[in-house]
């Protein structure tokens, strides 16, 4: 008897899942042949027509907006105040922390250079690590070059040296955004580029925008205060409203 309910409690459950799929699929469908519909009048077309321009005009207006917060271009950041400031102002930043007499840090200002006007989604900045030590033992940054990645006040990866871009300084042309675009900071069409040597390359898995990682805040080692300018507390002032 035992057995006999459990099957029958399995065939109830089966056939009221059928009928949720059944229902989920026949309301996608009436809402597709809905805007078939309406792509066959003029009323429809007119408001295809609309909706499309008020995205085009969105997405305008944010491209204008991150124009004006200094993206499209390679930008210093004077102190820690101006890293907390950009990171406040935008959602995603890319930013270099180099030391002036480290050859290959020359090699991601001439890369950072070139993508910063074809990734407007991006602030792309630098900062001189010699003059910024309390943030960079804070970010627990020891290695130049080294590219911080932060989406949402947010770091969410960092890059140190040219390992994860094919080990080599001329690694190949899209290399850093598809990294960037695994922790959601960049966009980036494709799979990776393929390294001399490898066969396929494997996939792109994140979405751009997606949130991982801790925030900067998280991770920074406690202390009563340091001898670069800035106290705890005043960091935490700057971090007000950050993550």
């Amino acid at each position: 008897m035992a057995a006999q309910a459990a099957a029958m409690q399995e065939m109830q459950m089966n056939q009221v899942i059928q009928q949720a799929v059944g229902a989920s699929v026949a309301a996608q469908e009436k809402a597709l042949d809905d805007e078939l519909a309406l792509m066959g009048t003029p009323e429809g077309l007119a408001a295809i027509r609309r909706q499309r321009v008020a995205a085009l005009k969105k997405k305008e207006e944010a491209r204008r907006a991150n124009i004006a917060l200094g993206h499209g271009s390679y930008q210093e950041l004077a102190d820690q105040q101006a890293f907390f400031n950009a990171a406040k102002q935008s959602d995603f930043m890319l930013v270099h922390f180099y030391r002036g007499a480290t050859r290959l840090c020359d090699v991601v200002h001439r890369r950072m250079e070139d993508m910063a006007p074809k990734h407007l989604e991006a602030r792309f900045c630098k900062i001189d690590a010699e003059k910024s030590p309390f943030l960079c033992e804070r970010l627990n940054i020891f290695m130049m070059p080294t590219i911080v990645l932060i989406a949402h006040g947010q770091t969410v990866h960092q890059i140190r040296g040219f390992d994860e871009l094919g080990g080599q300084d001329n690694w190949p042309e899209g290399m850093l955004s598809w990294v960037a675009s695994q922790f959601g900071v960049l966009e980036h069409e494709g799979d990776r580029p393929v390294l001399p040597g490898e066969g396929e390359a494997p996939p792109s898995r994140r979405k751009m925008g997606e949130k991982v990682g801790s925030s900067i805040r998280s991770g920074f080692n406690e202390g009563d205060g340091d001898d670069y300018g800035e106290s705890d507390a005043e960091l935490d002032d700057m971090m007000a409203g950050f993550e």
